[in-house]
């Protein structure tokens, strides 16, 4: 669409959301990531693939604010960057599913407390 179009402008509207999601689903990614090392119960190298994934999420967020060049909407970074979360997101979808039902994927057992004590009147 010619720039200063009606079609135009709901492009850049559209492509300003959708661009904009780019934000929670990185934090997602990250916390994902995080997770993924601290409690061990998935591969440490989803992990890492979700790293580099919420990295790519951020610099499309950052392209939502880049008006021309290899980061804006309409820049050839953009095709590079997308693809990232499904790098992430086949494998751990796969790994889940093989693991559903697995005693491997299932909350460890919580670790025998001490007794509570109640107190004396």
């Amino acid at each position: 669409a010619p720039p200063g179009t009606a079609s135009s402008a709901m492009l850049w509207t559209m492509a300003a959301f959708f661009g904009l999601t780019n934000l929670p689903l990185a934090v997602v990614l990250a916390v994902f990531a995080v997770a993924t090392w601290e409690f061990k119960v998935l591969p440490a190298w989803l992990g890492w693939i979700a790293a580099v994934a919420t990295v790519a999420q951020l610099l499309l967020f950052a392209g939502t604010f880049v008006t021309s060049g290899p980061l804006s909407v309409t820049g050839t970074l953009q095709f590079v960057l997308y693809p990232m979360f499904l790098c992430w997101l086949i494998p751990s979808a796969v790994i889940l599913f093989r693991g559903a039902g697995h005693e491997g994927l299932a909350r460890p057992a919580p670790s025998p407390a001490s007794p509570v004590h109640a107190p004396s009147h």
